[in-house]
């Protein structure tokens, strides 16, 4: 067999280089699941107390003597000074936009204690039923059956009850509250404004020359032409006439050439 042919070296390459290692991260913590109601939204509870002012007349509701016993009924009575527990309130706000009305004083919350027409309204323990939860339409605080809360009878005198009734038509301020920051002090609501009073228009400009300047001087119309109240220009008179250049004289004729004698030898022409 004939030789194999002898190949070349393979090149050496040089060596890889050393990466650092990697550095380890601590492990991300891990945080406890939010707490969720039934439907899977966190529950808002307001955790400022208010006074629940009536437009009837600026009473508060009050649970009456702080008694903290289940089926107490509630009443409109005015504001204590200084604020006292059996008249201050916060809401706890559901996910379907409902909310509870919860006590400072006990922790119970405001009840209907029925869905009928009449039905006084009483404090109970919480257990979240149609009866505890209420929504706000304006400045009416109305229950699941779309009855609102009203002061029967629209009694003014303190310790009136709360029931439920049918929303009134006009409205009227025995069916209407307002829910005041604990601290705040009532100002009734106006049932109507007063008209807004007829803008006065500007005075009308003073017409010139103003006042304390001297009167503007009045400029005589200027003359046409001719002017009038002037004579007439006169016409310029005519200018006199060159005299006429005198005629140079006649230049003198030139005596007629003589004629040229006949030359010899040509007859005569």
């Amino acid at each position: 067999y004939p030789p194999q042919p002898t190949y070349p070296p393979q090149p050496t390459y040089p060596p890889q280089p050393t990466y650092p290692p990697q550095p380890t991260y601590p492990p991300q913590p891990t945080y406890p699941p939010q707490p969720t109601s039934q439907s899977g939204y966190p529950q808002q509870t307001c955790t400022q107390h208010f006074h629940i002012t009536t437009h009837l007349n600026g009473y508060v509701l009050d649970i009456p003597g702080s008694n903290r016993e289940n089926g107490v009924k509630i009443i409109t009575y005015p504001k204590n000074s200084p604020p006292s527990d059996n008249q201050l309130w916060k809401f706890d706000y559901q996910p379907d936009g409902t909310f509870l009305i919860i006590s400072k004083l006990h922790g119970k919350v405001l009840d209907c204690g029925g869905q009928t027409q009449g039905t006084e309204l009483i404090m109970w323990d919480r257990h979240g039923g149609n009866n505890q939860r209420f929504r706000k339409e304006g400045n009416h605080i109305v229950s699941l059956s779309g009855l609102t809360l009203d002061i029967q009878g629209g009694n003014t005198a303190p310790g009136a009850h709360i029931i439920l009734w049918s929303r009134n038509n006009p409205p009227s301020n025995n069916q209407k509250f307002d829910s005041e920051p604990h601290g705040h002090h009532h100002q009734p609501q106006p049932t109507s404004y007063p008209s807004q009073p007829a803008y006065p228009g500007y005075p009308p400009q003073p017409a010139y020359p103003q006042p304390g300047y001297p009167s503007q001087p009045t400029y005589p119309p200027q003359p046409g032409y001719p002017q009038s109240g002037y004579p007439p220009q006169s016409g310029y008179p005519p200018q006199p006439g060159y005299p006429s250049q005198p005629g140079y004289p006649l230049q003198p004729g030139y005596p007629p050439q003589p004629g040229y004698p006949p030359q010899p030898g040509y007859p005569p022409q």
